[in-house]
């Protein structure tokens, strides 16, 4: 899911924490230095800082770099070198002996680091640091699963509605609301209440009056890291259905596409609905190249579901096997019937006259094909025709022999078969032989 971070942004170098070895010389003379430890992520974005730690998230790349100051006077802007003889990271068990470190955290949890160095004097000054990484969060659902069709529509002791929020790190606290709704674009204005992220909410009284109902449900969690930064997720709204009332029989919804189907010729499917013993209980019919079919059957173990496309016979879909409970809605995953048939092609006779044309019946029984789709070639130059479904039309000029391909797809991208013709110039008519592979010519 989506996580959205409010930055806390800070107006000056980060400061960690004070070298706890600062230079003390009893010459009046001798200036007080101080170190820091400041860090930038990689967007410029300086960050929040508590009591000696950086929060961090997953993945960020940061640098980190060394303050000074003297006699209480910050400095960013001298060289390091004025101040010190040598200069040593640690930064989660890895050392840098430089005076800026970019570093990528690359797992979750509390790392550990300490900057130490060596100044003019010979006095050793010593920073150590903790950094937070964050867990990414996610919030899932895990009952009622999406689907889920054995709600009671009236249940006295409550249908229980639990989820999971992971992520949370130590450092971390959360807090979830759930919301239900029997609409789903009002869900995420209706809710139950704010609750802690480990419990559960028990969703009591009527569910459903007359018939089954579906009711879409979601958590949204907000986590508050204790530098006080706050991420907010959420999981995918997810719906049930209670049982049906009254009666054993339930209740096949069956979503139904045809995928890549533009031309918008006819198109007729029949759905037949087959027991276990082979008897077809009932048989739907649809027109429409997307639509939702329901049928209505008596409870039953190893029920069939066959498709068929009478006129677009290249759409095909496999069979189902669905298990049926008593009083319950059954919503099927949409059943996409998909064209993977290529465009059939051939000349509709073997000689044509000179000026006459030539004519390919080029047709697709399935997501169709289109005048932009296909492309004619004689001797690899591009030549013009006309495609009125099924014909193919064009004028070829060839004095002897030539080599005539042709090149498409349906809607659905299967391609025309890797095959080319050739075309003789017999005088008073253009003979054609072919198909011929290009594969194995």
């Amino acid at each position: 899911m989506t996580r959205w971070t409010r930055h806390i942004l800070v107006l000056f170098a980060a400061v960690l924490v004070s070298c706890g070895g600062d230079v003390f010389v009893d010459s009046k003379d001798t200036p007080k230095i101080d170190q820091y430890v400041y860090t930038v992520s990689d967007g410029l974005e300086l960050l929040r800082v508590s009591n000696g730690n950086i929060y961090v998230e997953l993945g960020e790349s940061i640098r980190f770099g060394i303050g000074v100051s003297v006699n209480g006077t910050f400095n960013l802007t001298d060289s390091l070198q004025n101040y010190f003889s040598s200069m040593l990271w640690n930064i989660d068990g890895e050392f840098f002996n430089i005076d800026k470190v970019r570093y990528t955290f690359q797992s979750s949890g509390i790392k550990k680091g300490y900057l130490e160095t060596v100044d003019w004097f010979g006095d050793t000054l010593r920073n150590e640091f903790s950094i937070y990484v964050n867990t990414p969060s996610q919030v899932s659902i895990t009952f009622p699963y999406d689907g889920y069709n054995q709600a009671e529509p009236d249940n006295e002791e409550g249908l229980p509605l639990r989820w999971n929020v992971s992520g949370i790190d130590s450092w971390e606290k959360a807090q979830c609301e759930v919301f239900v709704s029997k609409d789903r674009d009002s869900v995420w204005s209706s809710s139950l209440g704010k609750i802690n992220c480990q419990d559960e909410v028990l969703l009591e009284g009527t569910l459903a009056e007359d018939s089954a109902a579906s009711l879409y449900w979601a958590v949204a969690a907000r986590i508050e890291s204790e530098n006080g930064q706050i991420y907010d997720d959420s999981s995918e709204i997810t719906h049930f259905w209670t049982k049906r009332f009254g009666q054993d029989s339930s209740v096949i919804k069956i979503p139904l596409v045809y995928e890549d189907f533009r031309d918008g010729g006819p198109i007729r499917t029949k759905i037949k609905f087959v027991d276990s013993k082979g008897d077809t209980l009932q048989v739907l019919e649809n027109t429409l190249a997307a639509t939702t079919l329901k049928a209505m059957v008596l409870p039953q173990s190893g029920l069939k579901i066959l498709f068929e496309e009478e006129i677009r016979r290249e759409y095909a879909y496999p069979e189902l096997t669905v298990d049926v409970p008593s009083r319950s809605v059954i919503e099927l995953d949409t059943v996409r019937f998909k064209d993977k048939i290529a465009p059939q092609l051939e000349p509709i006779k073997s000689q044509f006259g000179l000026t006459e044309g030539v004519f390919f019946y080029l047709y697709d029984d399935g997501a169709g094909t289109g005048q932009s789709r296909i492309g004619v070639f004689l001797n690899g130059d591009s030549l013009k025709y006309s495609y009125v479904e099924p014909y193919l039309q064009f004028y070829p000029q060839c004095d002897r022999v030539c080599k005539l391909k042709i090149q498409g797809d349906d809607y659905s991208k299967n391609e025309l078969p890797n095959h080319y013709w050739l075309i003789y110039n017999r005088q008073d008519h253009y003979e054609i032989v072919g198909p011929i592979s290009e594969e194995n010519p």
